[in-house]
């Protein structure tokens, strides 16, 4: 019995100091910057015009997409963990039962915890995915004060597919749904 005790905690042991060197030979810190095209933020339009059966719509609107900066620490080499923050803004001409009813400007902030999962890892070469989850704050200033509104709601970037080409310093592009983007490219720097 005590030499079966003895066999685990040296096998415990050993393990540990396996898994201990082998986790020290990767960068674990990871700052990334990036652009999206056509976040989710910039559906609320034409979201707004199906459930309200038409009555409020939307024209002549812009959008900036969404500018995103976001830290990471890799667990391991497979999974890392962090947080993404998220800029968008807009503008449009709202109508009510085809009546103008004003002009708005909407900005919006996202903070988000992410996760990512690397499926495929080579030298210079990774696939991933990534999904995050948090708080969406937003605020519309129209010409007209009952336009004005503040809201929070819940913020998230699903993206099924991403890839990055280099090493210390890599480039990325991600396709996926959020408030990060649908296409969402940037770059990531690994110290």
């Amino acid at each position: 019995m005590k030499k079966n005790i003895l066999v685990l905690a040296l096998t415990i042991i050993a393990t540990a100091n396996i898994t201990a060197q082998s986790t020290t030979d990767f960068k674990r810190n990871e700052i990334s910057v990036g652009y999206g095209f056509a976040p989710v933020q910039d559906m609320f339009g034409t979201l707004e015009t199906i459930v309200s059966f038409g009555l409020f719509t939307r024209e002549n609107s812009t959008s900036i997409g969404a500018i995103s900066a976001g830290y990471s620490y890799h667990v391991s080499k497979v999974v890392s963990l962090g947080a993404t923050y998220a800029f968008s803004s807009g503008e449009s001409d709202l109508y009510t039962a085809g009546s103008f009813s004003g002009h708005v400007k909407q900005q919006f902030h996202a903070v988000m915890a992410m996760g990512k999962f690397n499926w495929l890892n080579r030298k210079s070469f990774t696939m991933y995915s990534k999904v995050g989850i948090g708080v969406l704050l937003s605020s519309c200033d129209g010409d007209n004060k009952e336009l004005d509104q503040n809201s929070t709601m819940v913020a998230f970037q699903w993206s099924p597919l991403g890839m990055e080409f280099g090493n210390d310093i890599a480039g990325f592009v991600e396709m996926g749904m959020g408030n990060c983007g649908f296409l969402q490219a940037g770059v990531r720097f690994r110290f």
